[in-house]
């Protein structure tokens, strides 16, 4: 977590906790709200891991293009455990919230959901959501530092597509054999985030699995 835990080491939050989720404290009153995120598979033939959202402070990022990967981000590109990134977050100053969709992946064509209770007062969070592009080598989509502000009623609901990127913490060489915990392949790393450039067709996973611009679709609605 380094991107965010340099940023975090700054700040000085006066933190409590309610419902599970760390909030900002406004004199004595701080107020809530609660969002359901659901994520639809939009792939042919691929699958996507149990999403983790996160609701943290808009001047901090999780991950950051053209920069190495945390191990906590990393961990969910290559494999889809979210427990590292967790562990990482538990605590830290101005992150509010984090919450995890039950359940196994999401396959084609289906929808997985998670809700999350966010403080929402002068200081209104951001919304970051990660998870693996199942079949892969280290990709991953994510919804990254998306505005809460713009939700102002209950029942106000949009939809966006997830961006997919790449980890850069392993080689993608498009062999199954390669894909999640089974296999790691570190040696034509890239070593930096960037944008995913989809399946290596080189290797010897079929196309079926292929994956284009738009893996997930993302709705969020405000519950309350």
């Amino acid at each position: 977590m380094k991107h965010i835990m340099r940023k975090l080491v700054t700040l000085s939050i006066a933190a409590c906790t309610m419902g599970g989720a760390t909030a900002l404290q406004a004199g004595n009153q701080v107020r809530y709200a609660t969002f359901e995120v659901k994520v639809q598979n939009v792939t042919a033939n691929n699958a996507v891991s149990p999403f983790l959202l996160v609701a943290h402070r808009s001047d901090q990022s999780l991950f950051e293009v053209g920069a190495a990967a945390s191990p906590g981000v990393a961990a969910i590109a290559e494999t889809g455990d979210t427990s590292v990134l967790e562990e990482a977050l538990e605590g830290a100053n101005g992150v509010f919230a984090t919450a995890k969709a039950a359940g196994g992946p999401t396959m084609p064509g289906k929808v997985s959901v998670a809700r999350i209770t966010v403080p929402y007062s002068k200081r209104v969070p951001v919304l970051t959501l990660l998870a693996m592009i199942g079949k892969s080598n280290d990709s991953f989509v994510s919804l990254n530092s998306y505005p809460l502000s713009s939700f102002r009623w209950a029942g106000q609901e949009k939809t966006v597509f997830a961006g997919n990127f790449d980890a850069g913490s392993e080689e993608n060489t498009g062999n199954v054999e390669d894909f999640g915990p089974g296999g790691n392949p570190t040696d034509g790393a890239e070593g930096l985030v960037s944008y995913d450039r989809g399946l290596n067709l080189r290797g010897n996973a079929p196309e079926s699995i292929a994956w284009g611009p738009k893996v997930a679709r993302v709705t969020i609605k405000r519950i309350r």
